[in-house]
C-alpha cells in the first residue's frame, strides 16, 4: 500500500576540484588552482532512511477483525436459524399427528 518514509540525512561534500578557482596554460605549463582535489568535508550520512508509517499497519488487523466478525455474525445466524429449523420440523410433526 502506502509508505511514508523519512529520507537520509546527510552531510554533503564539501571540496574543491582541481583547477576550480584557476585553470589555465602560460607558455606550456598548465596552472591549476588548487592542484589538486580538496576534501573539506566528506560526504556523511548520519541516518539511514527509515519507514515512519505503513497502511498496511492499520488495513491488515481491520481487515482480520471485519473477517473474525462475518464469521462470528455468520455463526451466531446459523445457530439461530438452526433453532428455529428444529422448531419448525418439532411443529410441524405434531401438525401432521
Amino acid at each position: 500500500m502506502v509508505q511514508i518514509m523519512f529520507p537520509r540525512i546527510y552531510i554533503p561534500w564539501v571540496g574543491l576540484y582541481e583547477g576550480e578557482f584557476l585553470n589555465i596554460e602560460l607558455l606550456g605549463i598548465g596552472i591549476k588552482v588548487p592542484p589538486m582535489g580538496i576534501t573539506l568535508i566528506p560526504y556523511t550520512e548520519l541516518t539511514p532512511p527509515f519507514l515512519i508509517l505503513d497502511t498496511d499497519w492499520i488495513v491488515n488487523p481491520i481487515k482480520e477483525a471485519i473477517d473474525s466478525v462475518a464469521k462470528k455474525v455468520w455463526d451466531m445466524c446459523g445457530s439461530i436459524l438452526d433453532s428455529w429449523s428444529e422448531d419448525f420440523y418439532e411443529r410441524r410433526g405434531e401438525e401432521k399427528e
